[in-house]
């Protein structure tokens, strides 16, 4: 107990004496997994991995996001929170990682509400698998574009691409639980609004090209994927391209 009630106390005063977000680090990532499509949304599971300022924790939490194919507006409902984290026994000798699922209220069934949304599950597995034209990435200061062989180009200012992806930080900060960070000088939703994204970062790829049905244009998805040079703090969102006005 007096090995327990010690460890508590070390840990309590480097909260209090370090730097926020400082030591241990905080490690944040946002990853978006293709879900589904409709009529007028992209669905995407949006992941995201907080070790809660610990070396031996995590926090994961999935969120089902909407995503507006004319506006680019999300909205979101909440799937899943799990966390993982180190179990000790009376003597304060570690016994192991222990994984939990932590239910919540109001979590959503993704399959279930694509379905009253009018959307169809699909896969980014199923998108390299289509035969689509040879697409070329072209990114600069001003642009992110695609263009293929054949059909329409798509393009995106960067300053706009810049701003959805940072608006997820922002999004993530309302909506996300509150497990315990080991230090309290702030909540964790303060972390998701203070994290910053390394914009310069960025690295754009091509997640392919969907038909809606006959009657929609084409939608061009692309992931930009931005981390620090050490892979810290990665961000990993799927933007939608808006097709360039014909001449």
């Amino acid at each position: 107990m007096t090995r327990i009630f010690s460890i508590f106390i070390a840990a309590l005063t480097l909260a209090l004496t370090a730097p926020a977000h400082a030591t241990p680090p905080d490690a944040m990532d946002v990853s978006d997994e293709l879900f589904g499509i409709s009529d007028t949304h992209l669905f995407v599971l949006r992941h995201t991995d907080d070790n809660l300022g610990q070396y031996t924790k995590s926090a994961r939490h999935v969120f089902l996001v909407a995503i507006d194919l004319k506006t680019a507006e999300e909205e979101y409902w909440r799937v899943s929170l799990t966390v993982r984290g180190e179990r000790y026994d009376e003597s304060g000798a570690p016994l192991g990682m222990v994984t939990q699922r932590q239910s919540r209220p109001n979590e959503t069934n993704p399959y279930d509400l694509i379905g009253k949304r009018g959307g169809l599950p699909i896969s980014a597995a199923a998108l390299r698998a289509f035969p689509f034209p040879k697409a070329e990435i072209l990114v600069d200061t001003k642009t992110v574009s695609v263009k293929a062989e054949f059909g329409p180009s798509f393009a995106m200012k960067r300053a706009l691409a810049n701003e959805r992806i940072t608006a997820t930080n922002r999004n993530l900060g309302q909506r996300i639980y509150e497990p315990v960070r080991l230090s309290r000088q702030f909540t964790t939703k303060q972390a998701w609004a203070d994290r910053t994204v390394p914009l310069d970062q960025c690295k754009f790829s091509d997640v392919g090209r969907i038909w809606v049905s006959p009657e929609k244009p084409r939608v061009q998805l692309v992931r930009a994927m931005c981390a620090e040079e050490e892979e810290t703090g990665v961000t990993s969102v799927i933007l939608v391209l808006p097709p360039v006005p014909a001449p």
